[in-house]
C-alpha cells in the first residue's frame, strides 16, 4: 500500500463525523476491497497475508471502529482456518 493512500483516506475521514454516511461508506469499500483480497489468497500466498495485516491494522486505527475491526478479524480468521 502506497503511504500517500493511508493519508489522503485519513484526511477524508476525518472531514465527516465517524458514524456519518461518508465514512460508513469508505469503511465498506475499504473493506469489500480487503474481502476480495483475502478470498482470493491462497495456501502458498500465507506471507503476502501477513503484510496485508499490517495495512489492515492501519486502517482499523484511521477508523476507530469496533464494526470494521470485528468483520476484518472475520475475514482473517476465516483465512487462517483455511490454512
Amino acid at each position: 500500500m502506497h503511504e500517500d493512500t493511508l493519508d489522503v483516506v485519513n484526511a477524508f475521514y476525518s472531514q465527516y463525523e465517524g458514524m456519518s454516511i461518508n465514512n460508513e461508506c469508505l469503511r465498506l469499500a475499504v473493506l469489500q476491497l480487503f474481502s476480495k483480497v483475502i478470498t482470493n489468497l491462497t495456501e502458498p500466498e500465507y506471507h503476502n497475508f501477513f503484510e496485508l495485516l499490517r495495512t489492515l491494522y492501519n486502517y482499523m486505527n484511521v477508523f476507530g471502529n469496533s464494526a470494521f475491526d470485528q468483520e476484518t478479524k472475520g475475514l482473517c480468521m476465516d483465512y487462517v482456518r483455511i490454512c
